[in-house]
């Protein structure tokens, strides 16, 4: 058996090599923060799970910040990178947006305006996360959301074929079009809206089952959410909130809440309304991939709910 000293006798060697290897960028703070990235695949599923819909607001801000900090040092880690926006999004979606929807109903217009520019710059955030992540990867999609709906879908889908690319391209889509859907008032972030629908479109197209079918959310209420004289198609978001809930076995209720909070309401049938809320408040707990994303849609259930008169 060969023994390996652990310190030779030529220490001007080994002080070359210590000197190579800080010459070719061995950076001991970038190593931890990539191996935090690869711990973070293997502890998504139970974060997915956590079962305290409050604990889980409370610990998420510490958690941005802790990815911020590894991300600065390791910013072209695709793995950090969309980790952290998927905690943006999930954050100002369950929390900040909830807030802000309990504030505009008590009238507090000044408290509830604060919270909704806060979960558009949380959206952003992840936008440019995940756009970021797709720069890293080529140098193109700038140029390619520049020319347009058809130039971008055209792009998307020259360079990315697989369901392996489905992270970066579905993070940029939804934080966009959830950054819109806080900013109605403001004509330069609708005309986005078609960028952020070919992100998830193509998203879907690569893996429709990404996120728990979190690209039909996303599609459903975009066609939904206007009536056909605005560009809108109803029916075409009834039948994309349908594949949703079939592809998710009705497992994941953020279909559910989008389908009666946009479509229900602006077609305004209560039955359906109703219905799809009661299914939410009424479910048992149906597993970890969808536990804590299903304690949010039960918290904005029960009011929606609470409100049937008052929307229809």
């Amino acid at each position: 058996m060969t023994v390996i000293p652990l310190f030779r006798p030529r220490l001007l060697g080994g002080c070359a090599v210590l000197l190579s290897l800080s010459l070719s960028g061995c950076n001991f703070s970038k190593l931890a923060a990539d191996g935090t990235a690869n711990l973070l695949k293997e502890a998504a599923p139970a974060l997915d799970g956590f079962w305290d819909y409050d604990l889980a607001g409370i610990g998420t801000p510490g958690a941005i910040m802790q990815l911020e900090a590894f991300h600065a040092v390791s910013p072209n880690n695709e793995t950090l990178a969309l980790n952290l926006s998927k905690a943006y999004v999930g954050y100002a979606m369950g929390w900040v947006e909830d807030a802000y929807e309990v504030a505009y109903a008590a009238g507090e217009m000044d408290k509830s305006d604060r919270l909704r520019q806060r979960a558009r710059l949380m959206y952003m955030r992840a936008h440019n996360l995940a756009r970021h992540a797709l720069r890293t990867r080529d140098a193109g999609i700038d140029a390619a959301m520049k020319g347009g709906e058809a130039t971008l879908t055209k792009y998307l889908n020259e360079h990315y074929k697989d369901a392996e690319d489905v992270g970066p391209v579905f993070w940029a889509g939804l934080a966009l079009g959830a950054a819109i859907n806080v900013s109605l008032d403001q004509p330069e972030m609708l005309a986005e809206i078609q960028t952020a629908k070919a992100f998830v479109t193509r998203a879907e197209q690569l893996d429709a089952s990404f996120f728990n079918g979190g690209a039909y959310v996303f599609l459903g209420a975009i066609e939904a959410a206007f009536p056909p004289a605005l560009g809108g198609n109803p029916e075409r978001g009834r039948e994309l909130f349908e594949k949703g809930l079939s592809k998710t076995e009705r497992k994941n209720h953020m279909v559910h809440l989008n389908y009666a909070k946009v479509y229900a309401v602006n077609t305004q049938n209560r039955e359906l309304f109703v219905k799809l809320l009661t299914e939410i408040i009424e479910a048992p707990d149906l597993g970890s991939s969808v536990r804590l994303s299903n304690k949010v849609a039960r918290r904005r259930a029960e009011r929606y709910l609470a409100q049937t008169n008052e929307l229809f």
